[in-house]
């Protein structure tokens, strides 16, 4: 929708699918008592898509 033509939103993507993937081990981990999620930190790569609301940089 961010891309519509009414809207033309400048957003960031990242891959669901991965990030999904993640958040389970780190559930799983949790349950099983091997992690705490506070003590970890997940970095996951993003892709910038400018769109009509961004300006270029001056």
């Amino acid at each position: 929708m961010a891309a519509w033509e009414a809207f033309r939103l400048t957003t960031v993507r990242h891959d669901l699918r991965e990030l999904s993937r993640q958040a389970a081990r780190l559930l799983v981990r949790r349950i099983d008592g091997e992690a705490d999620p506070a003590d970890e930190r997940l970095v996951q790569p993003t892709q910038f898509v400018p769109r009509a609301t961004h300006a270029p940089a001056d």
